[in-house]
């Protein structure tokens, strides 16, 4: 059986939500992007900022509103520091060797991205411990409001017609009785 570690959400929407995702689930790939990447080094000075004058027992809600004008310089970057993320992902983020570990871990990487590039918040995350197999990080939970989960699909076809299709079935066969 697998054990699930979920770790805390992020509750800050955009660029400002991912950088803030990068920082806490990935913090050795979040070290080297502010390294390598300008923005996210001024962004990061910010944070700092805001998290002394802040103290300890914060809500990342209650500091978004400050960093978001330092997220907006990372948003022109952002589909770079996507890709600096996916190259620099420690192995953790592996759900096993090969191909399928790969692919399963870049799903989880593009998919933040589009979430932040969509102004949406980022997925939570969490730490899989399977029996005898190394611990490996994926998406726990989908972000996002129900709006959100409307506008998505399921083999193609919007949930919400997906919805108002099973919903009208049940109203079919509870009219039969």
């Amino acid at each position: 059986m697998n054990t699930i570690k979920p770790n805390p959400k992020i509750n800050v929407a955009g660029v400002t939500g991912y950088l803030l995702w990068l920082r806490q689930d990935l913090p050795t790939v979040y070290a080297k992007a502010v390294q390598t990447f300008p923005q996210v080094a001024a962004f990061d000075t910010v944070l700092r900022a805001q998290l002394q004058s802040r103290g300890l027992g914060f809500d990342w809600s209650s500091i978004g509103s400050a960093l978001s004008g330092a997220a907006s310089s990372v948003g022109s970057v952002l589909s770079h520091v996507g890709s600096f993320v996916a190259t620099n992902a420690p192995a953790m983020l592996t759900t096993g060797a090969g191909l399928y570990g790969l692919v399963v871990k870049q799903q989880m990487l593009n998919s933040q991205l589009q979430l932040a590039q969509a102004g949406q918040y980022p997925a939570q995350t969490g730490i899989v411990q399977s029996p005898g197999n190394q611990p490996y990080m994926t998406s726990i939970a989908p972000a996002g409001s129900f709006t959100s989960i409307l506008s998505g699909s399921i083999a193609g076809i919007p949930t919400w017609i997906l919805l108002v299709a099973v919903a009208g079935g049940g109203l079919l066969l509870l009219r039969r009785r």
